[in-house]
């Protein structure tokens, strides 16, 4: 597989997750990687084990310092056509349409598609992978900056390259992460 080139990445200011939009890459070097999105501080996002609501950025922020998690945060212009809550409202709706993730139903993805969607007029119609999402938001002028925590070693000249992976690989992931659970 190919290699996917994020340009530049800077250390993250953690205060700024607390107001605006960020694409959470955790585990960005890892095949596949988690996502999820921040809004004014609060994370949402789906996993094999459910979806994730209102949690605050701090506890996740926490958690990669502690585990050294390498994480990329992509900051995102702030939605034109909506208030704060609005915005608010309308990721808890799209993360509330997936019970969690699994095998051919869902991936973390699948509501960071449908809130770019709504949010942004992105067309996902062919969106299966982030590496597919991406390129159409830094198209439509939606990036604001790319931003690293624990990826220090791994860049050089503000770029990082993230391998590139299939969706089969992802529920490949998927599938593993559910056997996990219930063994």
């Amino acid at each position: 597989m190919s290699e996917f080139k994020i340009l530049n990445l800077k250390p993250l200011d953690e205060q700024e997750l607390y107001n605006g939009v960020y694409l959470l890459i955790l585990n960005a070097r890892t095949i596949p990687p988690h996502l999820s999105l921040t809004v004014s501080g609060k994370v949402y996002g789906i996993s094999t084990k459910g979806p994730t609501f209102d949690k605050d950025v701090s506890l996740y922020l926490n958690y990669i310092k502690k585990h050294s998690i390498e994480s990329v945060f992509v900051r995102l212009k702030l939605p034109v056509i909506y208030t704060d809550e609005q915005m608010l409202s309308s990721v808890r709706k799209v993360v509330k349409a997936y019970p969690r993730v699994d095998v051919g139903a869902a991936t973390c993805l699948s509501p960071i598609k449908e809130f770019m969607n709504s949010a942004y007029q992105t067309e996902i119609h062919d969106v299966h992978l982030i590496f597919d999402l991406l390129p159409k938001l830094q198209d439509q002028g939606v990036i604001e900056g790319y931003y690293q925590m624990n990826l220090s070693g791994a860049i050089c000249n503000d770029e990082l390259l993230m391998q590139r992976y299939s969706v089969f690989e992802v529920n490949e992931a998927i599938h593993q992460s559910l056997q996990k659970q219930f063994i």
